[in-house]
């Protein structure tokens, strides 16, 4: 195992059920070497992970929330666990720190500091997070939603027919 960079950077919302649940600033863009810190720090809050969801490849490639080549929406990663399903923002390791600071108070739920809160800093952490929001709720609004347990895909259960007794079972 690689040797520990810090603390995990994941901060997640008191209400989970923001579009955003919350930010993971990882601290290389080798994600697989802090899945098991991630996972660690996740399990007590949100129950153990199930799945996780996210476009793995392109994120190694991915300039900082404020470079010119930023994608219009940030990483997300949707994580499954044995309780709930979140959405997460994934800051990219080369985001500036008072970025990714702000976003990560922002998406945290922790407050901005009087003194910052109309800052041209702050008000791009709040676009980039809106941004990120958005495109959560468009995808569950979009997202067919999965087959109840039991059930057979979009078929709704039927009962089995009844069995018709043969003549032999009839004699007696």
């Amino acid at each position: 195992m690689p040797p520990v960079l810090g603390p995990t950077r994941l901060h997640l919302q008191a209400d989970l059920t923001q579009p955003i649940a919350g930010v993971w600033f990882p601290y290389t863009s080798t994600l697989s070497d802090e899945l098991a810190t991630f996972s660690s720090a996740i399990v007590p809050t949100l129950g153990s992970i199930v799945a996780l969801q996210m476009d793995w490849r392109s994120f190694r490639a991915r300039p900082g929330l404020d470079s010119e080549g930023s994608p219009p929406v940030p990483p997300l990663m949707r994580v499954t666990t044995n309780r709930m399903t979140v959405e997460l923002m994934v800051i990219p390791p080369r985001t500036p720190s008072t970025l990714a600071v702000a976003l990560i108070r922002l998406a945290g739920g922790t407050p901005i500091p009087p003194e910052l809160r109309h800052s041209l800093l702050v008000e791009r952490a709040r676009h980039i997070l809106e941004r990120a929001s958005a495109d959560v709720e468009h995808r569950n609004a979009t997202t067919v939603p999965p087959a109840p347990p039991g059930g057979s895909g979009d078929l709704p259960p039927r009962d089995l027919p009844t069995p018709v007794p043969s003549v032999a079972e009839n004699t007696n």
